[in-house]
Protein backbone atom coordinates (compact mmCIF):
# COMPACT_ATOMS: atom_id res chain seq x y z
CA UNK A 1 0.00 0.00 0.00
CA UNK A 2 1.37 3.40 -1.02
CA UNK A 3 1.88 5.81 1.86
CA UNK A 4 1.17 9.54 1.67
CA UNK A 5 4.90 10.25 1.82
CA UNK A 6 5.58 7.88 -1.09
CA UNK A 7 2.76 9.40 -3.13
CA UNK A 8 4.03 12.91 -2.40
CA UNK A 9 7.57 11.94 -3.40
CA UNK A 10 6.37 10.22 -6.59
CA UNK A 11 3.72 12.62 -7.93
CA UNK A 12 4.58 15.84 -6.12
CA UNK A 13 1.16 16.29 -4.53
CA UNK A 14 -1.57 14.70 -2.42
CA UNK A 15 -5.27 15.55 -2.06
CA UNK A 16 -7.10 15.07 1.22
CA UNK A 17 -10.87 15.36 0.93
CA UNK A 18 -13.20 17.26 3.26
CA UNK A 19 -10.73 18.60 5.80
CA UNK A 20 -13.30 21.37 6.30
CA UNK A 21 -17.01 20.63 6.59
CA UNK A 22 -19.61 22.48 4.53
CA UNK A 23 -20.49 24.69 7.51
CA UNK A 24 -16.81 25.44 8.20
CA UNK A 25 -16.29 26.41 4.56
CA UNK A 26 -19.28 28.77 4.74
CA UNK A 27 -17.94 30.33 7.93
CA UNK A 28 -14.48 30.93 6.45
CA UNK A 29 -15.90 32.38 3.22
CA UNK A 30 -18.15 34.75 5.19
CA UNK A 31 -15.22 35.88 7.35
CA UNK A 32 -13.06 36.59 4.31
CA UNK A 33 -15.87 38.54 2.63
CA UNK A 34 -16.26 40.71 5.73
CA UNK A 35 -12.61 41.77 5.51
CA UNK A 36 -12.72 42.47 1.78
CA UNK A 37 -14.89 45.55 2.04
CA UNK A 38 -12.24 47.21 4.22
CA UNK A 39 -9.12 46.30 2.25
CA UNK A 40 -7.02 49.14 0.77
CA UNK A 41 -6.21 49.24 -2.99
CA UNK A 42 -2.78 47.74 -2.31
CA UNK A 43 -4.46 44.40 -1.62
CA UNK A 44 -7.31 44.36 -4.14
CA UNK A 45 -8.39 45.60 -7.54
CA UNK A 46 -11.51 45.20 -9.67
CA UNK A 47 -10.76 41.51 -10.31
CA UNK A 48 -9.03 39.91 -7.32
CA UNK A 49 -7.79 40.41 -3.76
CA UNK A 50 -5.81 38.79 -1.00
CA UNK A 51 -5.67 38.87 2.78
CA UNK A 52 -2.07 38.96 4.08
CA UNK A 53 -0.64 37.16 7.08
CA UNK A 54 -0.87 40.17 9.38
CA UNK A 55 -4.67 40.06 9.04
CA UNK A 56 -5.10 36.29 8.87
CA UNK A 57 -3.33 35.51 12.13
CA UNK A 58 -5.51 37.85 14.17
CA UNK A 59 -8.66 35.86 13.38
CA UNK A 60 -9.51 32.53 15.01
CA UNK A 61 -11.78 31.43 12.15
CA UNK A 62 -9.06 31.99 9.54
CA UNK A 63 -6.39 30.05 11.48
CA UNK A 64 -8.35 27.13 12.93
CA UNK A 65 -7.38 24.79 10.08
CA UNK A 66 -3.68 25.08 10.97
CA UNK A 67 -4.20 22.78 13.95
CA UNK A 68 -6.90 20.62 12.34
CA UNK A 69 -6.00 17.03 13.40
CA UNK A 70 -6.50 15.58 9.91
CA UNK A 71 -4.29 18.24 8.31
CA UNK A 72 -1.60 17.84 10.97
CA UNK A 73 -1.69 14.05 10.53
CA UNK A 74 -1.32 14.41 6.75
CA UNK A 75 1.69 16.71 7.05
CA UNK A 76 3.30 14.53 9.72
CA UNK A 77 3.08 11.53 7.39
CA UNK A 78 4.83 13.57 4.68
CA UNK A 79 7.44 15.51 6.69
CA UNK A 80 7.88 13.42 9.82
CA UNK A 81 7.52 14.62 13.40
CA UNK A 82 9.19 18.02 12.91
CA UNK A 83 6.38 19.62 10.85
CA UNK A 84 7.02 23.37 10.80
CA UNK A 85 4.87 26.12 9.31
CA UNK A 86 6.16 29.32 7.78
CA UNK A 87 4.22 32.39 8.98
CA UNK A 88 2.87 33.19 5.51
CA UNK A 89 -0.79 32.19 5.77
CA UNK A 90 -2.89 34.13 3.25
CA UNK A 91 -6.26 34.05 1.55
CA UNK A 92 -6.39 34.51 -2.23
CA UNK A 93 -9.65 35.63 -3.78
CA UNK A 94 -10.35 35.19 -7.52
CA UNK A 95 -6.71 34.48 -8.42
CA UNK A 96 -7.01 32.87 -11.86
CA UNK A 97 -4.07 34.31 -13.77
CA UNK A 98 -0.93 32.77 -12.23
CA UNK A 99 0.31 31.09 -15.43
CA UNK A 100 2.56 28.03 -15.37
CA UNK A 101 5.23 28.25 -12.67
CA UNK A 102 6.69 26.54 -9.65
CA UNK A 103 6.86 28.27 -6.27
CA UNK A 104 10.52 27.61 -5.50
CA UNK A 105 11.90 29.42 -8.57
CA UNK A 106 13.62 32.10 -6.50
CA UNK A 107 15.42 29.44 -4.42
CA UNK A 108 17.40 27.97 -7.31
CA UNK A 109 20.48 29.98 -6.35
CA UNK A 110 20.74 28.35 -2.91
CA UNK A 111 22.84 25.26 -2.26
CA UNK A 112 20.26 23.70 0.10
CA UNK A 113 17.79 23.56 -2.78
CA UNK A 114 19.82 20.74 -4.37
CA UNK A 115 19.92 18.57 -1.26
CA UNK A 116 18.51 15.12 -2.03
CA UNK A 117 16.42 15.39 1.16
CA UNK A 118 14.92 18.79 0.30
CA UNK A 119 11.26 18.76 1.28
CA UNK A 120 9.02 21.83 1.17
CA UNK A 121 5.34 22.18 0.31
CA UNK A 122 2.57 24.64 -0.38
CA UNK A 123 -0.67 23.74 1.39
CA UNK A 124 -3.97 24.96 -0.03
CA UNK A 125 -7.53 24.59 1.20
CA UNK A 126 -10.03 25.32 -1.55
CA UNK A 127 -13.36 26.82 -0.52
CA UNK A 128 -15.25 25.85 -3.71
CA UNK A 129 -15.32 23.07 -6.28
CA UNK A 130 -12.89 23.14 -9.18
CA UNK A 131 -15.07 23.27 -12.31
CA UNK A 132 -14.36 24.11 -15.94
CA UNK A 133 -16.79 27.02 -15.81
CA UNK A 134 -15.60 28.73 -12.62
CA UNK A 135 -12.04 27.44 -12.27
CA UNK A 136 -11.91 26.95 -8.51
CA UNK A 137 -8.66 25.01 -8.13
CA UNK A 138 -5.30 24.30 -9.76
CA UNK A 139 -3.83 22.37 -12.68
CA UNK A 140 -0.58 20.44 -12.19
CA UNK A 141 1.97 18.42 -14.15
CA UNK A 142 2.73 15.32 -12.05
CA UNK A 143 6.35 14.47 -11.42
CA UNK A 144 7.85 17.76 -12.58
CA UNK A 145 9.25 18.34 -9.08
CA UNK A 146 11.62 15.42 -9.62
CA UNK A 147 13.34 16.97 -12.63
CA UNK A 148 15.40 19.09 -10.26
CA UNK A 149 18.91 17.61 -10.42
CA UNK A 150 19.91 16.70 -6.86
CA UNK A 151 23.27 15.65 -5.47
CA UNK A 152 24.89 14.63 -2.24
CA UNK A 153 25.79 17.62 0.01
CA UNK A 154 29.48 16.61 0.01
CA UNK A 155 29.66 17.13 -3.76
CA UNK A 156 28.05 20.53 -3.75
CA UNK A 157 31.18 22.09 -2.23
CA UNK A 158 32.81 22.15 -5.64
CA UNK A 159 32.03 25.59 -7.11
CA UNK A 160 32.11 24.40 -10.73
CA UNK A 161 29.75 21.54 -9.88
CA UNK A 162 27.33 23.96 -8.23
CA UNK A 163 27.28 26.25 -11.23
CA UNK A 164 26.74 23.36 -13.66
CA UNK A 165 23.80 22.05 -11.63
CA UNK A 166 22.21 25.49 -11.34
CA UNK A 167 22.62 26.02 -15.07
CA UNK A 168 20.91 22.68 -15.74
CA UNK A 169 17.98 23.57 -13.49
CA UNK A 170 17.40 26.96 -15.07
CA UNK A 171 17.70 25.91 -18.73
CA UNK A 172 17.41 22.20 -19.57
CA UNK A 173 14.89 21.53 -16.79
CA UNK A 174 12.63 24.41 -17.78
CA UNK A 175 12.63 23.34 -21.43
CA UNK A 176 11.84 19.71 -20.54
CA UNK A 177 9.01 20.72 -18.25
CA UNK A 178 7.48 23.01 -20.87
CA UNK A 179 7.35 20.04 -23.25
CA UNK A 180 5.88 17.82 -20.54
CA UNK A 181 3.23 20.43 -19.74
CA UNK A 182 1.88 20.17 -23.28
CA UNK A 183 1.18 16.44 -22.77
CA UNK A 184 0.46 15.64 -19.12
CA UNK A 185 -1.64 18.39 -17.51
CA UNK A 186 -4.13 17.34 -14.83
CA UNK A 187 -6.84 19.66 -13.53
CA UNK A 188 -7.18 18.42 -9.97
CA UNK A 189 -10.72 17.20 -9.07
CA UNK A 190 -10.98 19.45 -6.02
CA UNK A 191 -14.18 19.81 -4.01
CA UNK A 192 -14.92 22.56 -1.49
CA UNK A 193 -13.15 21.88 1.78
CA UNK A 194 -10.38 19.77 0.19
CA UNK A 195 -6.69 20.14 1.07
CA UNK A 196 -3.98 19.94 -1.58
CA UNK A 197 -0.35 19.63 -0.46
CA UNK A 198 2.09 20.04 -3.33
CA UNK A 199 5.86 20.17 -3.64
CA UNK A 200 7.18 23.71 -4.06
CA UNK A 201 9.05 22.55 -7.19
CA UNK A 202 5.92 21.15 -8.89
CA UNK A 203 4.86 22.90 -12.10
CA UNK A 204 1.30 24.22 -11.68
CA UNK A 205 -1.11 27.06 -12.43
CA UNK A 206 -4.50 28.30 -11.28
CA UNK A 207 -7.28 26.57 -13.23
CA UNK A 208 -8.43 28.97 -15.94
CA UNK A 209 -12.23 29.46 -15.85
CA UNK A 210 -14.32 29.34 -18.99
CA UNK A 211 -16.63 32.00 -17.53
CA UNK A 212 -15.19 35.51 -17.37
CA UNK A 213 -16.87 37.88 -14.94
CA UNK A 214 -17.76 41.32 -16.21
CA UNK A 215 -15.54 44.14 -14.95
CA UNK A 216 -18.36 46.67 -15.34
CA UNK A 217 -19.58 45.84 -11.82
CA UNK A 218 -17.68 46.14 -8.54
CA UNK A 219 -15.51 43.31 -7.29
CA UNK A 220 -17.51 42.86 -4.07
CA UNK A 221 -20.86 42.80 -5.87
CA UNK A 222 -19.64 39.89 -8.03
CA UNK A 223 -18.73 37.63 -5.09
CA UNK A 224 -20.80 34.46 -5.17
CA UNK A 225 -20.66 30.93 -3.70
CA UNK A 226 -18.61 29.98 -6.78
CA UNK A 227 -16.07 32.81 -6.45
CA UNK A 228 -12.63 31.35 -5.90
CA UNK A 229 -11.28 31.61 -2.36
CA UNK A 230 -8.22 29.68 -1.23
CA UNK A 231 -6.23 29.50 2.01
CA UNK A 232 -2.50 29.03 1.37
CA UNK A 233 0.51 28.52 3.62
CA UNK A 234 3.92 26.81 3.43
CA UNK A 235 5.03 23.81 5.44
CA UNK A 236 8.31 21.95 5.79
CA UNK A 237 10.53 20.58 8.54
CA UNK A 238 12.53 22.77 10.93
CA UNK A 239 15.75 22.64 8.92
CA UNK A 240 14.36 23.81 5.58
CA UNK A 241 11.92 26.26 7.20
CA UNK A 242 14.91 28.14 8.64
CA UNK A 243 16.65 28.19 5.27
CA UNK A 244 13.51 29.48 3.56
CA UNK A 245 13.07 32.32 6.04
CA UNK A 246 16.71 33.37 5.54
CA UNK A 247 16.16 33.26 1.77
CA UNK A 248 13.09 35.50 2.16
CA UNK A 249 15.19 38.22 3.81
CA UNK A 250 17.62 38.15 0.88
CA UNK A 251 14.76 38.57 -1.59
CA UNK A 252 13.46 41.58 0.32
CA UNK A 253 16.88 43.20 0.42
CA UNK A 254 17.45 42.74 -3.31
CA UNK A 255 14.07 43.69 -4.73
CA UNK A 256 11.63 46.57 -4.54
CA UNK A 257 9.10 46.94 -1.73
CA UNK A 258 6.07 46.59 -3.98
CA UNK A 259 7.30 43.31 -5.45
CA UNK A 260 7.99 41.73 -2.06
CA UNK A 261 5.29 43.33 0.08
CA UNK A 262 3.81 39.97 1.12
CA UNK A 263 7.24 38.77 2.28
CA UNK A 264 7.83 42.01 4.22
CA UNK A 265 4.48 41.45 5.89
CA UNK A 266 5.49 37.92 6.91
CA UNK A 267 8.94 38.83 8.22
CA UNK A 268 7.62 41.60 10.48
CA UNK A 269 5.34 39.30 12.47
CA UNK A 270 6.11 38.92 16.18
CA UNK A 271 4.48 36.75 18.82
CA UNK A 272 2.09 39.62 19.54
CA UNK A 273 0.81 39.53 15.92
CA UNK A 274 -1.33 36.45 16.58
CA UNK A 275 -4.67 36.04 18.33
CA UNK A 276 -4.37 35.00 21.97
CA UNK A 277 -5.26 31.30 21.46
CA UNK A 278 -3.02 30.68 18.48
CA UNK A 279 0.19 29.45 20.09
CA UNK A 280 -1.49 27.24 22.69
CA UNK A 281 -3.58 25.59 19.97
CA UNK A 282 -0.54 25.12 17.73
CA UNK A 283 1.52 23.67 20.57
CA UNK A 284 -1.21 21.14 21.37
CA UNK A 285 -1.20 20.03 17.72
CA UNK A 286 2.54 19.33 17.84
CA UNK A 287 3.37 21.66 14.92
CA UNK A 288 6.12 24.29 15.02
CA UNK A 289 6.16 27.84 13.58
CA UNK A 290 9.34 29.42 12.22
CA UNK A 291 9.35 33.12 13.16
CA UNK A 292 12.05 35.75 13.16
CA UNK A 293 13.16 36.75 16.69
CA UNK A 294 11.01 39.65 17.91
CA UNK A 295 13.82 42.21 17.84
CA UNK A 296 14.74 41.43 14.22
CA UNK A 297 11.08 41.35 13.22
CA UNK A 298 10.64 44.89 14.55
CA UNK A 299 13.15 46.12 11.97
CA UNK A 300 11.13 44.49 9.20
CA UNK A 301 7.97 46.04 10.62
CA UNK A 302 9.53 49.47 10.31
CA UNK A 303 10.34 48.82 6.64
CA UNK A 304 6.86 47.46 5.92
CA UNK A 305 5.25 50.49 7.56
CA UNK A 306 7.40 52.81 5.46
CA UNK A 307 5.93 51.15 2.39
CA UNK A 308 2.38 51.41 3.70
CA UNK A 309 2.86 55.05 4.58
CA UNK A 310 4.26 55.80 1.13
CA UNK A 311 1.46 54.04 -0.76
CA UNK A 312 -1.55 54.39 1.53
CA UNK A 313 -0.73 57.32 3.76
CA UNK A 314 -1.10 55.10 6.84
CA UNK A 315 0.67 52.14 8.47
CA UNK A 316 -2.26 49.81 9.15
CA UNK A 317 -4.47 47.82 6.78
CA UNK A 318 -7.80 48.06 8.57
Amino acid sequence: MTTLRQQFRKDGYVIVSNVLTESEVAQVRSTIANYLSRLPPLLKNEDKAYLPASIMYTDEVLTQHLYNPEIVSTLTQIFGRSVTYLPDLEAQINHHDSGWHFDAQSERGNDYFYDKDYLFAKCGIYLQDNTKIDGGGIDIVPGTHKSIFQIQPRLIKAAQCRQLIKWYNTTIRDYANQRKTQREVISLPIKQGDLVVFDSRLRHRATVPEKHESSTTTFLSRLSPESKMTLYWNASNTYYAKHFLEHSTIRCNKRGYEITFGIHDTLQLTTSSFHNKFFSNLEQSGVGLQLYPNELAKGWKKRRNELLSEILGRTEFL
